[in-house]
């Protein structure tokens, strides 16, 4: 995996369930039938936070504890994710969808400052399956459930 594409994650080897340390930063599409918003996801300090765009902020920022009923879909090959935060549904593929452009940078501007330094993080877009699948699996030892 080249070092453009690498994910953003300071302290690998946390256990699974535990809140993170280290701050993991990955580009997303959210699924929303045939239109998909690029985003970015977000997790820092025990926080999970969604900018995507077509949202007037955060999609979500809240607690890992509430995210809930994550599901990986066999069906999306390990890239994605579905999760209910406060009642609300969310699809998350860390795969690019054929023709979906990928997230603007400037969305992590949403993302507040407190939870990290923004500073020395690829954050360079996922373009095939193979390192897609490869976010979705640090994301699996972040995620609940």
């Amino acid at each position: 995996m080249s070092s453009q594409h690498s994910p953003s994650k300071h302290t690998p080897g946390r256990p699974s369930g535990a809140a993170p340390a280290e701050v993991l930063v990955s580009p997303v599409w959210v699924l929303r039938g045939i239109m998909n918003d690029p985003g970015y996801l977000v997790a820092a300090g025990g926080r999970l936070v969604l900018v995507a765009e077509h949202a007037d902020g955060p999609a979500f920022d809240v607690g890992l504890a509430e995210l809930t009923d994550v599901q990986w879909p066999w069906w999306w090959f390990g890239g994605g994710f579905r999760a209910t935060v406060r009642g609300t549904r969310h699809k998350l593929t860390f795969v690019r969808p054929n023709g979906a452009p990928g997230p603007d940078r400037g969305l992590l501007s949403l993302v507040d400052s407190s939870l990290w330094d923004g500073g020395g993080h690829s954050l360079a877009g996922l373009a095939d399956v193979v390192e897609g699948r490869a976010q979705a699996k640090l994301w699996r030892e972040v995620l609940p459930g």
